[in-house]
């Protein structure tokens, strides 16, 4: 994974990966009022046994959630931390 030139060390394909699954639930929640759209685009009726672009949006939420875990709990146990006595 290619970091960021910073010193709090984050992760740009993570980010760029966070950055899309937003802006894609952001589409998604708009885009249903709009016609003429087509059906894929949509989310799906109740009756209708089908895969739409909004069935993809919450996996992929949970995907970048695990992915950042990892990093987080390496970042914070190479944290040195001195508590006041």
């Amino acid at each position: 994974m290619m970091k960021l030139e910073s010193n709090n060390n984050r992760y740009l394909s993570i980010d760029i990966f966070r950055g899309f699954v937003i802006v894609l639930m952001i589409i998604i929640n708009y885009i249903g009022s709009i016609n003429g759209i087509p059906i894929w685009l949509k989310h799906a009726a109740e009756d209708v046994d089908t895969y739409t672009l909004a069935d993809l949006v919450f996996p992929g939420f949970l995907f970048i959630a695990g992915m950042v875990i990892p990093v987080v709990l390496d970042s914070r146990k190479n944290l040195k931390i001195s508590l006041p006595s």
